[in-house]
């Protein structure tokens, strides 16, 4: 650049050069604001997640306790009824050694 620059073009180029470290310092503003508002993107997922997480894992919970106290009254049932079962198997038995005894009092006579 052997040639001498004019002072209009002096100012024209100062002018450029402004303008390029304007636009230089808004990129650099974008981009940190891009690369905040990714993190922040980043962090809310990550806390999406993890509410997620623990709500699916409350609800586990409850159906787990839910489960163990139908299993917890179906073996009370279960007990309950092989309890009248075995009553009734004795009922059942005593009628039985009754009639056989009325029976045998009907052939004694």
């Amino acid at each position: 650049m052997g040639e001498k620059l004019s002072k209009k073009q002096l100012q024209e180029l100062s002018s450029l050069e402004e303008e390029l470290s304007f636009l230089v310092d808004k990129k650099k503003g974008l981009e940190d604001t891009l690369s905040s508002l990714e993190k922040e993107n980043e962090e809310k997922k990550n806390t999406k997640s993890e509410q997620l997480a623990n709500e699916y894992k409350s609800s586990l919970d409850k159906i787990n306790i839910s489960l163990k106290d139908l299993s917890d009254k179906e073996m009370s049932l279960m007990k309950s009824f092989s309890s009248m079962l075995d009553e009734f198997n004795d009922d059942y038995k005593d009628i039985e050694l009754f009639d056989l005894m009325v029976e045998k009092e009907q052939d004694d006579d």
